[in-house]
């Protein structure tokens, strides 16, 4: 037991359960930066990785700002749609390597026409150890 976080053992069981649930199969394929954002190819010193991840994803419109109106006589707006896949902290302590942005993540049960493979643009890290993944269509 970990004597920094006596309720780990409990959130363990959560997140497992949460995963049997609501989780969907996902594929961590590392990706070697060779300079800018999308070069590269696949990292050979991390190989892919299947786990069970909860994604999540929701319509998001921002205001542009600015001066620019849209033919409404309002400020422009720019909607996109917000992609979040969630790591438990037990998936994260069993990956061998850290992931990083740029990253992909592949849904292979997801069917076209919706997207199925995505790049990480930001980890975010819980207080429970967990991970979420913001990921843009690759």
């Amino acid at each position: 037991m970990d004597p920094l976080n006596p309720f780990a053992p409990l959130d363990d069981a959560m997140a497992a359960a949460c995963e049997q649930a609501f989780g969907i199969a996902v594929r961590i394929e590392p990706w070697a930066d060779v300079g800018g954002y999308g070069d590269g190819g696949p990292d050979p010193d991390r190989p892919p990785r299947a786990v069970v991840g909860i994604l999540s994803s929701a319509p998001r419109i921002e205001g542009a700002g600015g001066q620019g109106r849209n033919e409404f006589g309002g400020p422009g707006k720019v909607s996109g749609q917000t992609v979040v896949v969630g790591l438990s902290a037990a998936t994260i302590r069993s990956l061998p390597y850290e992931l990083h942005p740029g990253d992909r993540i592949v849904l292979p049960n997801v069917q076209p026409p919706y997207p199925t493979t995505f790049v990480i643009s930001r980890l975010l890290p819980t207080d429970l150890g967990e991970l979420e993944l913001f990921l843009n269509e690759a």
